[in-house]
């Protein structure tokens, strides 16, 4: 009987699939037909992975049944001739592997299709859709799933390595938009790559079945093993789980998504999100033809428009309840079911499909889709599901007729669903792993473990660890480099990435050497929060729970805890005693765990071999040898004195042999930073200087002063410094990856601009980037928005409450009103707060942000409040202002472009400086340029011991207009400063008793001016708006500015009875 079935199902097999395998390449065309809509006979991967599994299918039943049988190995063989086939094709493009791996860029990416009877490419590499993450993945899933069936696919160790880069190619899927599934990107078809559940969910799969799964099959030689990095597969879960049931920011679910919540993936263990992801699939896209891909799919409908490939928002709309229906997606329904065991409804599924098929030359085919004819189309508007549909000519659709006839098999019982998931990827519905972490306490030296000892903890010092080597993260990053490195293929390996704390939770076995390596926080000059006690500990903490809540190795994970000297000194060392008495407990905050030394630990831990290292010889970075620098970073004593802008611009002014001799001796964090930011200016970090008897490099001593701050946790010089050596941590990526995976976006810097604000991952030094490209000069600015940028994140994920109606996270604006808050809570003008908030420890922010957020209503009033201008002698009616002259020939003057040529070259007349000098006379500072920088604000102090006419003071307030980088935003302030001089001058009753800030005077004449023209919400505008204002002539900008200056005002009486 059996033979007789298997006959059966060979000739359908041979007829539909093998009948069109190319005998030279082994690869299939996707269809026959060639249309509008393009050439189907090219061999796309996707296609030809599903296309095969037919064939293979069908040679595992008869290895099942009929093992001696010929055309098991037929079969087999064809099977291996056209995954072979696709490996050679992508083998030629070594150099896209090698470039996407860096660049991420869907230029670079590997190709989705090949020609069909040459495996080489058949378009250019801008000329379709080419990033295709799921298709790639799907290859890697199938060959794992083929080898471990018992086919031999690879034969090489050059082919070893290229899958191995394979699996570096597809490691980020869960950050990289990509075109996905149906190649043009988001739902308009414009091309615009996104974040598609169903490519990283299909990575996700890839990345478990080939951990380390060996290529060569069942041998004992690990030479074919291939390596997947922990926390690539972790990331992956998190965001899938934060995706789904959605499939991208454009189409809240998509019928591609039955291929990773079912076979071949099984990507999903939540069996609630696995139901509630199918539910919503046959709810809103199943029809009586098939399903629909996603709403408002104008793909081959009689109303698209086949000359262009994209559609406009606003004609999206015109196909809803039109969309083609995929015969395809119930073929997927109908083998989950049986996958699923779920017998009554698999009969059900294979019953809706039956009328589907096309009867032609004796064969009963799938076609693509079928669709509505133009006649009926509203016919269906008024009563969707009542008209008949007419398949279309791509006949058969040799992926959804593989798919049924693997189901065919199953329910024939001719095939076992065993045999085509031997890898058991099935059983990852509903899988749960609960294991203890294990934790040795590792102290940095012999007198932190008797610290340790005399308050009551164990441990284990450094100098008595000798049964395994212990590395720093950043170690483990650089062996990875190796893996897959192949200088025959111009292959590199993986590109350097930070290695997250799932990865290093193990022990490892490299080239017959055992050792360990630390959390990445620990890494030396890691970014700087570790140093924060109550920080550290709390990210400690997590890590245990992430851990915890994602292993899924075999053995236990392993995570060690380094207590340093100054944890121990620190004033908030109570957190980390907490953490030490949670861990000896063996529960911290409902994580089990288990300490003990760290030999017995590893009997029981995970544990990673790596054979071949391609001769790499660790460093001296092993924290057994670390030796502290040469001056001890614990002495220096620090000492702080307020600094004026006389004393900031002498700094910029003096030559390099007088900031460096200064520098031998200086000790005040600001005084520091600007002797160390002037010479970088000049010649970079690797300058070498004389400095304590040595020669070092301007880098060598920026870390030496980063090392000592954050040893003593003088914050405000830890931040500076760490501006100075563009620090970044590697945790910004995930925060931003967090915040977009919950539909919001980022914006970095002080431009209202589309170009500052992000919607889509980037990595880390991406992000760097444009918070540096859009972020002003303040001191420490860019440290502060990652550190606010990781804040953001932690509290979207713990408190996503506090986000509510907030679409943009706009990380300078919430700086900016913890500064006004320290402000107005301290009695401190802004450039004082903002030095307060420099000098706090990242935990005390992460509380004032929270605050912040919890009422965030109230503190953009505050912030409004202090930035208005407290005065005396306020004039009843608003003030006029001077119109100045303007030549007849102005009128026609591209005003933009003239402050640009004007604010070019400072030139003003010695009157303009005495005028200035009699203003601060009326005021209690003059802040020009940016307001939270210390060297921008004059004191009203100035003129107590100077005269109008001196030139140190007009050369002072040259300096801070020259300061500002953009000359038309120079001459703003310019124009700004005259037509204060002019009001103050009209009124000599009136005195400010606060300072006079350029930035806020203009930003609100900016938004008054552009307000009385134009509706709508102004931070919506705000680009368009400076555009405008720039375009503004003088005089226009005059009456703007007095208007802001009206606004701002208010009388001292009443400021005094608010503050009472």
């Amino acid at each position: 009987m059996n033979q007789k079935k298997l006959d059966k199902h060979f000739q359908s097999v041979n007829d539909i699939i093998l009948s069109k395998q190319d005998p030279v390449t082994g690869l299939l065309p996707a269809s026959t037909a060639i249309n509008a809509h393009g050439d189907y006979t090219d061999a796309w991967i996707r296609d030809n992975v599903y296309c095969i599994q037919a064939v293979w299918g069908l040679a595992l039943a008869y290895r099942r049944s009929a093992p001696d049988h010929e055309r098991y190995y037929l079969l087999s063989q064809s099977v291996v001739k056209l995954m072979r086939g696709l490996l050679t094709a992508m083998m030629r493009q070594s150099d896209h592997v090698e470039a996407f791996k860096i660049s991420l860029d869907p230029a670079d990416a590997v190709h989705a299709k090949f020609g069909t009877q040459t495996g080489l490419a058949v378009v250019g590499d801008e000329e379709w859709g080419h990033l295709q993450l799921d298709a790639i993945s799907l290859y890697l899933l199938m060959l794992a799933q083929m080898i471990a069936s018992g086919l031999r696919l690879i034969y090489s160790i050059d082919e070893v390595n290229f899958i191995q880069n394979l699996v570096h190619y597809i490691s980020r899927t869960y950050c990289t938009p990509d075109y996905g599934i149906w190649e043009r990107g988001n739902k308009s078809n414009h091309g615009i790559t996104e974040i598609n559940s169903s490519s990283v969910g299909m990575a996700k799969a890839a990345l478990e079945a080939l951990s380390d799964f060996n290529l060569f099959g069942n041998i004992t030689s690990r030479s074919g093993v291939i390596h997947v990095v922990p926390s690539d597969t972790a990331r992956s879960r998190f965001t899938l789980s934060e995706l789904l049931p959605r499939e991208s920011n454009s189409k809240e679910t998509d019928a591609a998504l039955l291929s990773i919540i079912g076979y071949p993936a099984f990507a999903v263990e939540d069996e609630k999100i696995v139901t509630e992801t199918r539910n919503k699939i046959i709810d809103s896209l199943a029809g009586q033809y098939g399903c629909k891909r996603f709403l408002l799919d104008g793909h081959q409908t009689a109303l698209e428009d086949d000359t262009r490939l994209h559609y406009e928002p606003s004609e999206l709309q015109k196909f809803r309840n039109i969309e083609s229906e995929w015969p395809l997606f119930f073929c997927y329904l109908y083998l989950d079911a049986l996958m699923r065991n779920d017998l009554t409804a698999a009969q059900d599924w294979r019953n809706k499909l039956t009328p589907l098929f096309i009867e032609q030359n004796g064969r009963k085919l799938l076609p693509e889709l079928y669709m509505l004819p133009a006649e009926m189309i509203d016919a269906e508007r008024e009563q969707p599901g009542s008209q008949l549909r007419i398949a279309n000519e791509n006949i058969p659709l040799t992926w959804a007729q593989s798919l049924f006839m693997l189901a065919d098999m199953i329910q024939d019982g001719v095939l076992r669903v065993t045999d085509i998931d031997p890898l058991r990827r099935r059983e990852r519905i509903g899988y749960q792993r609960h294991t203890s972490v294990l934790v040795p306490i590792i102290a940095e030296s012999n007198a932190v473990k008797q610290q340790l000892l005399d308050l009551g903890y164990n441990s284990e010092s450094l100098e008595q660890v000798d049964s395994v080597d212990i590395f720093h993260a950043n170690q483990l990053s650089l062996v990875q480099t190796l893996l897959g490195k192949n200088d025959k293929l111009g292959l590199s390996g993986r590109p350097y990435l930070s290695t997250r704390t799932l990865t290093t939770s193990r022990l490892y076995e490299l080239a017959g050497k055992r050792m360990i390596f630390l959390p990445y926080y620990f890494n030396p000059g890691e970014f700087y929060l570790s140093h924060d006690n109550q920080l550290l500990v709390e990210h400690f903490r997590a890590s245990l729970k992430f851990i915890s809540d994602c292993w899924d190795q075999s053995g236990q994970p392993l995570i060690a805890f380094l207590v340093r000297e100054d944890m121990l000194n620190d004033k908030n060392r109570f957190f980390l005693l907490e953490l030490l008495s949670e861990l000896e407990r063996g529960n911290c905050k409902g994580v089990e765990v288990q300490t003990g030394r760290l030999v017995q630990l590893m009997t029981t831990s995970s544990i990673e071999r790596i054979d071949y290292l391609h001769n790499y010889q660790f460093d001296d970075h092993e924290l057994k040898r670390l030796q502290r620098q040469n001056i001890d970073t614990d002495k220096v004593d620090f000492l702080s004195h307020e600094m004026n802008a006389m004393e900031f611009h002498q700094i910029m002014d003096v030559n390099d042999e007088h900031l460096i001799k200064r520098l031998q001796d200086e000790l005040d964090p600001v005084a520091l930073t600007e002797i160390l930011r002037s010479l970088t200016r000049r010649h970079g970090l690797k300058f070498i200087i004389q400095w304590h008897n040595r020669q070092c490099t301007l880098k060598e001593v920026c870390d030496y002063f980063y090392d000592a701050a954050c040893r003593q946790h003088q914050w405000s010089l830890v931040r500076r410094m760490a501006d100075l050596l563009n620090k970044v941590d590697n945790r910004v990526e995930d925060a931003l990856l967090e915040i977009i995976i919950s539909q919001k976006r980022l914006a970095v810097g002080r431009a209202y601009s589309e170009k500052a604000t992000l919607s889509s991952p980037l990595d880390n030094t991406s992000i760097l980037l444009k918070i540096r490209k859009f972020g002003g000069k303040t001191p420490a600015e860019s440290m502060l928005t990652q550190e606010v940028l990781l804040h953001l994140g932690h509290l979207l994920k713990s408190e996503p409450e506090l986000f509510e109606n907030m679409l943009t996270l706009r990380v300078w604006h919430f700086i900016q009103l913890i500064v006004a808050k320290i402000g107005r809570d301290s009695k401190l003008i802004f450039v004082d707060a903002y030095e307060h908030l420099l000098a706090l420890a990242p935990n005390q922010i992460l509380l004032m942000l929270r605050e912040v957020l919890a009422s965030f209503n109230a503190q953009e009033e505050g912030l409004h409040q202090q930035e208005m201008l407290t005065a005396s002698g306020i004039p009843l009616e608003k003030p006029q202002s001077s119109d100045v002259t303007l030549e007849s020939s102005a009128v026609n003057t591209d005003w933009d472009e003239w402050r640009k040529t004007t604010g070019s070259v400072v030139r003003l007349s010695p009157q303009f400086y005495r005028d200035i000098w009699n203003l601060l006379t009326r005021c209690s500072g003059l802040v020009i340029g940016d307001k939270y920088s210390l060297g921008n604000r004059i004191s009203a102090e100035i003129t107590h011991d100077s005269t109008a006419g001196e030139s140190s003071f007009a050369f002072l307030i040259e300096g801070e207009l020259n300061n500002i980088d953009s000359p038309a935003y120079r001459q703003l302030n310019i124009e700004l400063l005259e037509t204060l001089i002019d009001v103050f001058q009209q009124n000599p009753e009136m005195k400010v008793s606060t300072d006079l800030t350029m930035d806020i005077i203009i930003g609100y004449a900016v938004k008054i001016a552009w307000q009385s023209s134009h509706q709508g919400h102004y931070d919506a505008q705000r680009e368009q708006a400076w555009d405008a204002f720039y375009r503004l002539d003088p005089n226009q900008c005059r009456e703007a500015f007095v208007e802001a200056v009206w606004h701002l005002l208010r009388s001292e009486e009443k400021h005094i009875s608010e503050v009472d």
